[in-house]
């Protein structure tokens, strides 16, 4: 087995087939960073990341949250919303990274984000071997290497994020969970109409008081603001998918304004709507806007 040392000059980069892209999970770049100058500070990237720390101390900074990752140590992160992570400048951090993203774990990566659950943090020390192995297999240019390459992240991701997989499988057996998943279906069928809390509880035949316990308790936020989440989740479609504009889109998910909308929209995703539709379109002088 190659040692940590073997891989201290490797980086990889390439561009996944289409293949890939639509039935794989994939990973289009990872490698070895040791840098006291290491910052990266990005308002949306279209990847996920898995870092662990070799030696040093690497900070992490996501919505709001400030986190100090040291030996042995690793976190996952959703990239699409506004990141930052870097070495520490007197304890130079030596990190392992990939990128992965893919429709078999989009579902769960956005499920952990509505429960509050990303970024994660995990022992990354039973992981350390197989990262090794993950890199010597691109090194090495295997034949299949995207089905090899999958399956070794995908693997690879479920293992960092088995602690709250085991929690969610837990809690799905819950007592509420079952009015949660309706009311979720509710939420997600009427998106385009004003909902209220109240409307929520009525529908649910609850005190709505109670409503945002369960919601809490199996997503860990309150009914509103996963109706904000899902409202933008549906708006980010809609600057993908159609000429509408920001003002028309505010409307159509009943945003009291564009301004409330374009407020929201910047505060989960970290860009506001029209530089997120300007990205999409390969222009990057939105983001320095």
């Amino acid at each position: 087995m190659l040692k940590n040392q073997d891989f201290f000059q490797f980086t990889h980069f390439y561009i996944p087939t289409a293949f890939a892209e639509e039935h794989l999970v994939v990973s289009d770049g990872m490698g070895f960073v040791s840098s006291p100058s290491f910052y990266i500070n990005r308002e949306s990237f279209r990847n996920n990341l898995v870092v662990v720390v070799l030696e040093g101390v690497l900070h992490v900074v996501q919505y709001n949250q400030h986190y100090r990752l040291g030996q042995g140590q690793g976190i996952v992160l959703k990239l699409t919303d506004a990141h930052q992570y870097y070495s520490d400048s007197k304890e130079v951090a030596k990190v392992f990274w990939f990128h992965f993203r893919g429709k078999p774990l989009e579902r769960l990566m956005l499920q952990l984000g509505e429960q509050g659950q990303l970024p994660y943090c995990f022992n990354s020390v039973p992981l350390e071997p197989d990262i090794r192995a993950l890199f010597a297999q691109v090194r090495e240019h295997e034949e299949a290497l995207e089905l090899q390459i999958s399956a070794r992240v995908y693997a690879l991701v479920l293992r960092a994020l088995e602690s709250p997989l085991m929690e969610t499988a837990r809690e799905m057996g819950g007592p509420g969970h079952a009015l949660v998943s309706r009311t979720r279906t509710y939420i997600d069928d009427h998106l385009c109409e004003e909902i209220t809390l109240e409307r929520l509880s009525a529908q649910a035949q609850i005190n709505k008081y109670y409503l945002c316990r369960l919601f809490r308790t199996y997503l860990g936020m309150a009914p509103m603001h996963y109706v904000l989440r899902r409202k933008i989740l549906l708006s980010q479609k809609m600057l993908e998918n159609s000429d509408l504009t920001v003002s028309a889109i505010a409307s159509t998910l009943h945003f009291s304004d564009q301004s409330h909308f374009s407020k929201t929209f910047k505060q989960l995703i970290g860009l506001s709507p029209s530089q997120y539709r300007e990205m999409l379109l390969g222009h990057g002088d939105a983001l320095r806007e």
